[in-house]
């Protein structure tokens, strides 16, 4: 037999999820789609970089042994990008949230070597931004 105390608070429990408000619909889009956006526009972005790098000659230089970012860093920092992006859409349309998980995951080397790149490249703009053409110097 159970005590008259467990029915109070049975039904106290029981009435407090029935008075419960219900849930609001969220406002805007869902967080999903606002994170597809801001990684189709960084994706975008970064291709439009890497294809001004290599039309400017940054595969030639990086031959030639000259400073800054190497081909293999930036190859790697798109295609890491890239990857997480694919990811981050087969979750969308498959709802497999291991697959967002790894995405996220693959954030971490992609900032990390965006990062990297963004500190080599720096030097390199500054010296060239200093240096002064012997023509200049007379």
């Amino acid at each position: 037999m159970r005590s008259p105390g467990c029915a109070t608070v049975a039904a106290l429990v029981a009435a407090l999820a029935f008075a419960a408000p219900p849930a609001r619909a969220a406002s805007g889009p869902p967080l999903r789609l606002v994170a597809l956006a801001a990684w189709l526009i960084t994706v975008g972005l970064g291709l439009v970089m890497m294809a001004r790098w290599v039309v400017r000659g940054g595969l030639r230089r990086a031959r030639t042994g000259s400073t800054g970012p190497s081909p293999a860093m930036n190859f790697a920092h798109l295609g890491l990008a890239v990857a997480g992006l694919v990811l981050w859409i087969v979750y969308l349309a498959a709802g497999m949230t291991g697959l967002a998980w790894i995405a996220s995951m693959l954030l971490l080397p992609v900032a990390g070597l965006g990062m990297t790149l963004v500190s080599l490249w720096l030097p390199e703009r500054a010296i060239a931004a200093v240096t002064v053409p012997a023509a200049q110097a007379v």
